[in-house]
């Protein structure tokens, strides 16, 4: 178990200090959603590295559940991811919002850490990732495969590849051969530094993040890097 000393200031919340013992991420995430509702507070997520706050909004998700929840046709949200993914929206069948409340504080922890390496915070992009369809439901369940790498090449790297234009992702979107749909992520990846990659890496170099080889591609090696926003659905 863990103890830690909770600190309450009219309606914020911050952690005074660690007094013993140690949690698991998901632990420590229920028990402060949990003084959250009870004080109607804006919370922040532990860094595990030091437990300093990294401040979320709790808008648009369902904790703990990893899930997908389908986005309304006439939305906002809708809309704009439509208009990210290809500026229309007459080939989308359907998005779903990528609800998983560990991935999240990684990614977020992750972030903190290279933003202050680079001393600065603009070291995300948001970026498409295809696959085969049913890959993508394997992907949102156990995260993205190190035994998968290289199937489709590693000429800039062994490690998950991500791309600036959904027409390069498409490539790789292998449709469901009875409905003909295709899947592809929509993600957030933490690209960092980059530097230009080959089919030599299997791992980052040293003070980069991702590496590359042409304007629209992105490789990072470690799930901590990606955090898959929405699952979109098309023909």
């Amino acid at each position: 178990p863990l103890l830690i000393c909770l600190g309450f200031d009219q309606d914020q919340i911050k952690i005074e200090s660690v007094i013993q013992g140690i949690m698991s991420n998901s632990e420590v995430f229920a028990l402060l959603i949990q003084a959250q509702d009870a004080f109607g507070a804006r919370l922040g997520l532990p860094d595990t590295d030091g437990l300093s706050l990294t401040n979320i909004s709790r808008e648009n998700w369902s904790i703990p559940a990893s899930t997908l929840i389908q986005v309304p046709e006439e939305s906002d949200e809708f809309r704009r991811v439509a208009a990210d993914f290809d500026g229309k929206a007459s080939s989308i069948v359907r998005i779903d919002r990528i609800e998983n409340a560990i991935w999240l504080m990684q990614y977020l922890n992750q972030k903190q850490i290279v933003d202050a390496r680079l001393g600065y915070d603009e070291t995300e992009k948001l970026l498409f990732h295809g696959c085969p369809y049913a890959a993508a439901e394997q992907i949102l369940q156990q995260a993205f495969d190190h035994s998968r790498i290289g199937r489709n090449g590693t000429y800039f790297g062994h490690g998950f590849y991500f791309s600036t234009s959904r027409q390069v992702s498409d490539r790789y979107a292998v449709p469901n051969p009875s409905t003909g749909e295709k899947r592809i992520l929509m993600c957030r990846v933490l690209v960092g530094r980059s530097c230009e990659g080959n089919s030599t890496m299997r791992i980052c170099p040293s003070n980069y993040d991702s590496t590359t080889g042409a304007s629209n591609t992105y490789v990072v090696y470690s799930n901590r890097h990606v955090l898959p926003e929405y699952l979109i659905t098309y023909k």
